[in-house]
């Protein structure tokens, strides 16, 4: 038996294994973070407690609160290429925020005051 194709084939494979993993990880990372309007749709927090709906007006997207939540709203969020900036309402004030996508239904959303800043990861509920 030839070990010397065998090995230079098993190379080839693992080769080709990693051509295609990193192919198919490209394709899904830029699925959802080169379009905006991804971020269209209902949302709730790592805890639950709080859930928003995405929406465009003139260009900016904007969020309303949903179900009993009242504390917590975005308005003016920008797309900057492959994330969010703007401004969340929140109970404790007008704070900035960026919104990054994680995954297509995961975002992972930065809430900074002064030199303070926190992330909570946020899932989709709903298209």
């Amino acid at each position: 038996m030839n070990t010397h194709f065998f090995y230079q084939s098993f190379n080839h494979r693992k080769i080709f294994a990693l051509i295609l993993l990193l192919i198919v990880s490209t394709v899904t990372s830029s699925a959802c973070t080169e379009n905006p309007e991804s971020l269209m749709g209902t949302w709730k927090n790592a805890k639950g407690t709080r859930s928003v709906a995405f929406y465009a007006e003139n260009g900016k997207y904007h969020s309303q609160p949903v179900g009993d939540t009242k504390d917590i709203s975005f308005k003016n969020l920008t797309w900057k290429g492959d994330h969010f900036e703007g401004i969340a309402l929140t109970d404790k004030g007008e704070v900035s925020c960026t919104i990054l996508f994680n995954s297509a239904d995961a975002l992972d959303i930065t809430f900074k005051k002064g030199m303070m800043s926190r992330t909570i990861r946020w899932t989709r509920v709903t298209l």
